[in-house]
């Protein structure tokens, strides 16, 4: 089964299940993965359910556009653009947080640092 619904958000979600017979026994599994995409407060959420992680990423868009410098009647700008990750594990075994932030100059060069 695969879904994705679009509006103000966008929800994705798959699920494959499969059916064995063992020992004369039928034994069956689903797998699934789900996201949601939205914004909220000018923020872009995202919330991921994977089959052994959930993570939840906030994005505070691009902002602080700077001029840097003037040359040759071109200017060169700096832009932010900060996030914030959580990822757990669904058996609260693995969990990891991240500060991030994005650097764009003129949008063509891009730097991530964690």
């Amino acid at each position: 089964m695969n879904a994705k619904l679009s509006g103000l958000s966008t929800v994705k979600f798959n699920a494959v299940g499969t059916s064995q017979l063992k020992n004369d026994e039928a034994v069956h599994s689903v797998v699934d993965d789900f996201q949601v995409d939205t914004k909220a407060h000018g923020l872009g959420l995202q919330l991921k359910f994977k089959p052994n992680l959930i993570s939840f990423h906030v994005d505070f868009g691009q902002f602080n556009k700077i001029k840097i410098c003037e040359r040759n009647n071109h200017v060169y700008s700096f832009w932010n653009n900060p996030y914030v990750f959580f990822e757990f594990s669904r058996g609260c075994r693995l969990n990891s947080y991240y500060l991030g932030n994005l650097t764009h100059i003129n949008k063509c060069t891009r730097n991530n640092v964690n």
